[in-house]
């Protein structure tokens, strides 16, 4: 009971996770009907450990459900039975929290599993994918299968009715859940557990405060009863975006963001990317109760010069100058730490001239740097450093391109581009986006020399990523398109 308590109140960057997944013949759990069971352990967002096997069942497995998975039975003929990896896997399991979507059903398996064989059931108490996402994708996704969530976050591993992929898919979905939850101010496994159901009473007259919501993309803003602001987000879909807060199954502190919610006021803008400005200066300069991930929340820039991290308020004085040598900027320390992991990796000078050459073959050579790395640690089994790798590099390539571009950006007096989708226009000026709305919120919208920084580098990342068309010549456009192709090409090659 301890052990359980000292999770709930640990951080969820401390934890180290096992997501899991079976695959049956069809027959229910009170006979071996496993042909196939696999597990990860996560741990600061990396792939730590892998358990993977196929497993022979009682029963034959019917054609349906071969249709359905793809596993024959001749596949599991010669495959161990339960009593030689029940054991084997509540050993990789032990110490973690057990992960799945609708996890209940894996884990009735795998405990009828246990009886059966002399061991105790597992009594670890799982985390639910499945009940995670109708609480917080409540409204955005018409149902909450794992391909079809999946999908929704554009994850790179897509489910396929066999375990290794189910995994790896729903490990994807769990850091996107937990990102989420982050936002809200979700800290620990506590927050995921704890669900609860406001008073009906009181959840009616708070749905009204939502009824004057347009359904447009925007910025919407909760304030107490003294006007102090609670909560700053936003949304595609204000309106939709709003309601799912008054859902009746939320997370333990919806409530009391709810409870202390009077008003909500909201400003349409005309494009997504202008809500996201918005939403950050807001954070920035009205620093909300609730909005915890994103208070005082400082970007970091890599020295390639010296290859070490700084932080904006460390870097403003030489970012002024516009060097060659800071590359970001990067969300998180987190994110900076990999991208310079990648550049001590390189063994000659590339690090040195990541941004000084415009020569694409520069960035070719990086390219094939890692490749070469990544294809050496595969052939000697070392698959997670291998993964490692592969992240790193990609944020390495990834911010070279936007950072490249950023730089152009901010340096054009003014820049007018084209939303893919949307077909507005958008603006911006000297690195500052020129948001349309209808706040009178602006005054106290934070305008720094980060919001520079992190609004050219937004603007660039979509340019890059298709959202956005320059509706003049970027000089460096050529040059960072090639160098985000490359970081794509790496991707898809190595995942």
């Amino acid at each position: 009971m301890q052990l359980e308590l000292d999770y709930e109140l640990t951080q969820l960057s401390q934890l180290t996770f096992c997501v899991l997944d079976v695959e049956t013949n069809g027959s229910g759990p009170e006979e071996p009907s496993i042909t196939e069971i696999a597990a990860v352990k996560v741990r600061y967002g990396h792939l730590e450990d892998r358990f993977h096997t196929l497993m022979r069942p009682k029963n034959a497995i019917p054609p349906r459900i071969v249709a359905l998975t793809g596993i024959q039975n001749h596949m599991v003929e010669e495959a161990p039975l339960e009593n030689e990896v029940i054991p084997q896997f509540a050993e990789f399991v032990r110490g973690t929290v057990p992960v799945g979507h609708n996890v209940k059903f894996d884990l009735r398996y795998i405990n009828a599993a246990c009886v059966r064989i002399g061991m105790e059931p597992l009594t670890a108490t799982p985390l639910d994918t499945l009940t995670l996402s109708r609480r917080l994708l409540l409204g955005e996704v018409h149902d909450f299968r794992l391909g079809t969530l999946s999908q929704y976050i554009s994850a790179r591993y897509r489910p396929s009715h066999r375990a290794m992929d189910d995994v790896l898919a729903t490990v994807e979905l769990l850091h996107a859940l937990i990102e989420r939850a982050g936002q809200l101010g979700a800290t620990h496994l506590e927050d995921l557990r704890t669900i609860t159901t406001l008073n009906s009473g009181q959840l009616a007259k708070k749905t009204t405060l939502s009824k004057t919501l347009p359904h447009k993309s925007g910025v919407y803003l909760f304030l107490d009863q003294e006007s102090k602001p609670l909560y700053v987000g936003k949304a595609t879909d204000l309106k939709t975006r709003v309601r799912s807060y008054f859902s009746s199954e939320q997370r333990r502190k919806i409530p009391v963001l709810l409870h202390q919610l009077s008003r909500i006021d909201y400003s349409v803008t005309p494009t997504l990317i202008e809500a996201e400005a918005l939403e950050r200066r807001l954070i920035q300069g009205l620093a909300p109760r609730f909005n915890h991930q994103h208070k005082n929340q400082e970007l970091w820039w890599i020295d390639t010069r010296h290859r070490s991290l700084l932080p904006s308020s460390a870097a403003k004085d030489h970012l002024l100058a516009r060097p060659n040598h800071l590359l970001g900027p990067f969300l998180s320390k987190f994110s900076a730490h990999s991208a310079l992991r990648a550049i001590e990796s390189l063994k000659d000078s590339a690090g040195e001239v990541l941004l000084v050459d415009r020569d694409p073959e520069v960035y070719q050579r990086i390219y094939h740097i890692f490749h070469n790395k990544m294809v050496s640690m595969s052939n000697e089994k070392e698959f997670e450093k291998a993964a490692v790798t592969r992240d790193d590099a990609k944020r390495l390539l990834m911010k070279l391109s936007v950072t490249l571009l950023a730089r152009e950006i901010r340096d054009r007096e003014a820049l007018q581009l084209l939303e893919s989708q949307s077909h507005q226009r958008v603006t911006i000026q000297e690195g500052l986006l020129d948001i349309q709305g209808d706040s009178c919120w602006y005054q106290w919208a934070n305008r720094s020399t980060d919001t520079e920084l992190f609004e050219s580098a937004l603007v660039a990342n979509r340019v890059l990523r298709g959202g956005l068309n320059p509706l003049t010549h970027l000089s460096d456009l050529s040059l960072a398109s090639e160098i985000h192709r490359l970081g794509e090409l790496f991707v898809a090659r190595l995942s």
